[in-house]
């Protein structure tokens, strides 16, 4: 440190991060610590280090079992041994680097990862929801009471939302996993999180590492929406502002382009275009502040797949109330009570089931070319099963969103019967999507990639500038018609490629699984 080289961790810091030296801690600060008793078995742990061998992390089922290990732990030499009650609910690793914001969690089970196999005695993960900036918040001061900058931990989180620490706070592996690095450098490579004051080569590789992939952006979104966006996100970090208050933001602008919508003027209309630009520049920016500062919860995530409903709903209702009053053209008689049949018919019928499928599509593509941490592709058995563990009376909030959600997953599922075999042959033949062999998994990827422009078309840019023209040149209704006539064709010509595709994989696998491959 005196010659002028970083120091990460210092030597009493590690030293302070004993298992013992950690519980002991946790609980004189009343930290979330596993409870000492419990009904479902114990873990015993070598409480002088960290594990460095499967043997210092053992499970014990019943007494009987603890006193066997505790003896086992004697006969090794190891004096100084934690023991803790077993925690029935989700298993969830964390890292953070203290004082910057960045907090990373992920569920070990859903990519198979494992230290020495113990992750499995949790069994796959619920998804339990529960509020991350609490565990960040106590794992951030655990993290100083230890003197940690860097630290990584394990927690279960049970099914009514509440976490525990299991393995407390420690010094993380180096290199981090690949589910936390794009997010790790983001926070420790810039200059952003010291102050706020970002170059412009630091500014595009934070722009870079925003982005899903390759394969699903926009060029608009690359260009112009994205640059934006991360540019706003920066200055909402630096006042202080929470993510889920620009998504509310974002709403509340959405809504008032709709209402500019409904007026004839190009004034009125140009005003709706930039307000729908700003909602859009919003629901870019709220996910960026997000990851830049740690804060992503459950409403926030409600939130966002609401704020997109409402603008579009908004605009639907604008555009057939603007036009009740005008001429068919072509014809002598008014629009009348027809404009909100052909506005239910591109809304309901058309848009809502176009975007959905676009976006499972794009969550498919994802989940196949970065693995589960990348991607949102969720399974409707999955969300119900959480939403049916949730206690009623209590998380009504949860429970409603859960529901719909799960809905929701069922309709995309619904549509996609050839990849809903393709992923049941996979998780028979290999024991999971993500064990999908690589060339399998390659050549799913090279016949999904052409597709994306067409998920790109059916969610926001295409059907935002199409808006923008119609109501500047006064025929609203064009939008309307292009959205159940063009659209839909891009729609069903999507869904018949993909269906196709992956009829094709598991035309493959079935033969591989029968030898004749």
């Amino acid at each position: 440190h005196a010659q002028g080289v970083a120091v990460v961790n210092v030597p009493q810091a590690v030293a302070a991060c004993s298992r013992s030296g950690l519980d002991r801690l946790m609980r004189r600060h009343h930290l979330p610590a596993a409870p000492m008793q419990g009904e479902h078995g114990y873990w015993v742990k070598r409480g002088d280090e960290a594990a460095q061998c499967k043997a210092d992390v053992v499970y014990a089922a019943n007494d009987d079992a603890l006193e066997r290990c505790k003896a086992d732990f004697a006969r090794r030499g190891v004096a100084d041994v934690v023991v803790t009650a077993h925690v029935v609910g989700d298993l969830v690793k964390f890292y953070g680097v203290r004082g910057t914001g960045f907090f990373k969690i992920f569920y070990p089970g859903d990519d198979g990862e494992s230290k020495f196999g113990d992750e499995q005695i949790n069994g796959q993960a619920h998804h339990y929801p529960f509020a991350v900036e609490d565990m960040a918040r106590d794992a951030e001061t655990l993290a100083a009471l230890t003197g940690l900058d860097i630290y990584g931990g394990d927690s279960i989180v049970r099914a009514d939302g509440s976490p525990v620490f299991r393995a407390a706070v420690r010094m993380p592996p180096m290199p981090l996993p690949a589910v936390c690095w794009q997010d790790y450098s983001q926070v420790t490579n810039h200059k952003e999180i010291k102050n706020t004051t970002v170059n412009y080569k630091e500014f595009q590789e934070m722009l870079h590492a925003s982005f899903k992939s390759k394969d699903t952006e926009e060029w608009l979104d690359v260009h112009f929406t994205r640059p934006i966006g991360l540019l706003f996100a920066l200055m909402w970090k630096r006042l202080g502002v929470h993510p889920n208050a620009i998504t509310i933001l974002s709403i509340f602008l959405g809504v008032g382009a709709a209402f500019m919508f409904y007026y004839t003027d190009p004034i009125h209309n140009l005003a709706g275009v930039a307000l729908l630009m700003a909602a859009n520049f919003c629901d870019s920016t709220d996910g960026q502040l997000a990851r830049l500062t740690g804060q992503k919860t459950l409403i926030g995530r409600m939130l966002d797949g609401f704020s997109g409903d409402v603008w579009f709903f908004a605009i639907y209702v604008a555009i057939a109330l603007r036009l009740m009053s005008q001429t068919i053209p072509g014809l002598y008689s008014i629009w009348g009570m027809w404009i909100w049949a052909l506005a239910i018919i591109a809304g309901v019928l058309c848009h809502s089931p176009q975007s959905s499928l676009a976006d499972y599509y794009r969550q498919i593509h994802l989940f196949f070319l970065k693995g589960k941490e990348g991607s949102e592709l969720d399974s409707a058995a999955q969300q119900r099963q959480i939403y049916e563990s949730l206690p009623k009376g209590k998380a009504w909030l949860q429970r409603a969103f859960y529901y719909n959600y799960a809905n929701y997953c069922k309709s995309q599922e619904q549509r996609t019967p050839a990849f809903q075999r393709m992923a049941a042959a996979i998780k028979t033949r290999y024991g999971g999507l993500a064990a999908l062999p690589a060339p399998l998994k390659q050549r799913f990827l090279d016949g999904s990639r052409p597709l994306m422009k067409y998920t790109n078309i059916l969610t926001f840019n295409t059907r935002a500038i199409c808006i923008y023209a119609t109501c500047l040149l006064d025929c609203p209704y064009v939008y309307l018609l292009i959205e159940i006539t063009v659209m839909n064709i891009l729609y069903l010509y999507m869904r018949k490629n993909h269906e196709v595709l992956c009829q094709t994989i598991l035309q493959t696998i079935e033969k591989e699984q029968n030898g004749q491959v």
